[in-house]
Formats: C-alpha cells, structure tokens, sequence
C-alpha cells in the first residue's frame, strides 16, 4: 500500500470514528437525562381507552423542558409508579423512552394517582380519574328519513364528543364533528343521515380530555385522558 492510499485511509477511518463516537454520544443524551435540575423536566402523561379493545394504556414520558423534548430514561434513584406500583422504561425510535402500562377498561375505571421521585428525592404526585362512558340500547337499523336518536352514560351533564360517521362507500361524505352532548343526549338529523350511502354505517364516539399537571415542576405538565367506543348498525331507504 502505497503512502498516499496510507493516509486516505487513515483519514476515512479517523472520520468515521468520529462520526460514530458522536453519534453515540447523542443516543446516550437521549436515553438518560444528563441535567441534575428535576425542574428541567416536563411530564407528559397520556391514558387512551377503547371498548372495542377493552384496554386502557398509561403512557408517560419524561421530556427535556417542554412538550418538544427528548423523552428520557429516568435515572436512579428516579422512578415512576401508577397507584404504588413500580414501572420499568421501554423505548423506540420513533417516541425515545416511555413508561407503560395497560389495563382493561373495567378494572381500570375509577380514580388513580401518578407519583413520580425525582434524583433529589422529592416526590410529584398526580391525581386523576379514568371514567369511561357507554351508549344505552343503541338501535341495529335506522331509516333515511328517521332521526338518530343516542343515548349515553357516564358522561357530564355538558359534556363533549367527536362523532365520526362513516359508510362502505368511495368516497363517502359521512360525519365528522364535536357534539356538545346535554344530558347524555345525541340527536343526528335526517338530513346527515341523507349524506351516507344506504347499508353498513360505523360510527365512533371520541371523548378527550387535556389539563396541564397540577402538581409538575417549573416546566411543567399535562394529562391527556382519551376514550373511545364505536358502533355499527344498517342505514335503510
């Protein structure tokens, strides 16, 4: 090998250790939380629920001081536990590092509290309730020229939903919008049944719900609560 092709692939070999060992380094930055400051950390809690999956999942993540942050693994002795117990870390390239757990539905329904222990030793403790709601005799077939008439429980005297109407065609016009639901009560119009095509209809039901964290650090926090519940019936002439 002569001198010149030497030190070419010296140089090559020198650049990408260095882009290697760089690259390493960032990985490292993202898995662990190098800032002793527990203030620096912004809690990002989320629960998702679904009765066709009968699951409910608690994701949270520890980001770097704000909703766009690297999410973190917690370093010891910094932990998370859901009502007393314990989680451990998992991680994906898309999201960083997360803390899990999944539930069904019925056994997670009531009220729960989020504590998390910073490297300091203080604690973080958030309180929240999982509330799912249901639909009461929903009917298997309306007709074009009938009202759609729900009704639901376990919901808030004024509450909030987004109603998503879908048929089998392509494409379909359908429905999508936030009802303010009073009393538990949804009525969908003749006219918005009109613009589906007649046979199978789905409809989804979304309840979210978002607040910052009462009890966070100086960057603060929030609890996204979502629930979701569909129906299919048939839509006659």
């Amino acid at each position: 090998m002569t001198i010149r092709k030497q030190i070419i692939f010296l140089s090559g070999f020198w650049s990408l250790l260095i882009i290697f060992t760089f690259m390493a380094c960032k990985s490292k930055d993202k898995a662990v939380n190098t800032n002793n400051d527990p203030q620096s950390i912004f809690f990002d809690f989320q629960v998702t629920g679904s009765e066709e999956e009968d699951s409910v999942t608690v994701l949270l993540h520890f980001r770097n001081s704000d909703i766009e942050g690297e999410a973190f693994r917690l370093d010891k002795p910094s932990e998370v536990r859901l009502d007393g117990e314990s989680l451990d870390y998992n991680s994906s390239k898309m999201t960083g590092h997360y803390y899990e757990k999944r539930k069904s539905v019925g056994s997670f329904s009531g009220d729960h509290k989020i504590i998390f222990t910073d490297v300091k030793g203080n604690t973080y403790q958030e309180n929240f309730s999982f509330r799912p709601f249901y639909l009461v005799k929903p009917p298997n077939e309306i007709h074009f020229g009938d009202s759609l008439a729900l009704q639901f429980d376990g919901l808030e005297k004024e509450d909030y939903l987004l109603v998503l109407m879908t048929d089998t065609s392509f494409p379909g016009k359908g429905l999508n919008r936030v009802d303010t639901i009073r009393n538990g009560k949804l009525i969908i119009s003749p006219n918005e049944l009109q613009q589906l095509t007649p046979g199978p209809v789905q409809i989804i039901f979304t309840r979210e719900f978002e607040r910052p964290l009462e009890n966070g650090t100086k960057s603060g926090g929030r609890l996204a609560i979502t629930y979701r519940l569909s129906r299919e019936f048939i839509l006659q002439e």
